[in-house]
């Protein structure tokens, strides 16, 4: 019988360690509640009923599992071997293992992450066609300043800091709002210049970075509802409506 450290350590040590994990799951469970609240009050704020909002939530949390092949690169410097890296989330250590330099990268794009924005961000275009230069410009602001401060990390993929596109396409929002004299447009312009314009500056711009990270697979989205580009689009939608409050 293998008897882990653990359970030699005193009672005290042993209650003290079960009462951290409980604590642990109870903080990550009611984030995650937590972060569904804002996800459904910001495609509320698109225009959406709830019904809708309902359905569009249950497809992109299941839908972040999906996949789908896109294209593959060629690694130039490939070689044999793995890293190993520890990522923590919540004090929760989750091992991840990641070729140094593989021969070739798989790009994927996931379903929930990045398609679903996608759609929904060409959707509000249409129902606003007469509106649409100012949706194309507000994509095209923040791409470009997206861009540089998106920066490729090796065996990770591509990393920026949380709130810069956030913030960037609820300012795009609220002033392109202001210039059409329509202030409830502003949620769908916050929404459609952070999703695209987050895809286009930090993963389409940066694909000829994606082959010499390291990873044997880059998934655009790929972190499903936890996503850069759908979290930038609902956090963006949310932020636009109060100065309007």
């Amino acid at each position: 019988m293998c008897v882990s450290k653990q359970q030699l350590g005193p009672p005290n040590r042993m209650l003290f360690n079960r009462r951290m994990s409980a604590v642990q799951l109870i903080f990550i469970g009611m984030f995650i509640l937590f972060s569904l609240f804002l996800i459904m009050n910001g495609f509320q704020n698109l225009g959406f009923s709830r019904l809708t909002v309902l359905f569009l939530v249950i497809i992109s949390i299941f839908g972040s599992f999906i996949n789908i092949p896109l294209i593959k690169l060629k690694n130039q410097n490939s070689e044999i071997g793995f890293n190993h890296l520890e990522l923590s989330f919540f004090g929760l250590e989750q091992p991840v293992n990641y070729s140094i330099h593989p021969q070739e990268t798989h790009i994927l794009v996931n379903f929930g992450g990045a398609i679903i924005p996608l759609l929904l961000s060409v959707y509000l275009i249409a129902i606003n066609v007469s509106s649409a230069i100012f949706f194309l410009f507000g994509i095209f602001v923040v791409s470009i300043l997206t861009y540089p401060a998106a920066k490729p990390m090796k065996g990770l993929g591509i990393a920026m800091p949380f709130f810069l596109s956030p913030m960037i396409a609820t300012l795009n929002g609220v002033f392109f709002a202001s210039v059409i004299g329509d202030f409830t447009l502003a949620p769908a312009l916050a929404y459609v210049a952070g999703t695209m314009g987050t895809l286009i500056g930090a993963d389409v711009l940066h694909y000829k970075d994606i082959a010499n990270l390291g990873a044997p697979k880059a998934s655009i989205g790929g972190a499903g509802t936890w996503d850069g580009i759908f979290l930038t689009g609902i956090i963006a939608s949310l932020l636009s409506v109060l100065p309007f409050l």
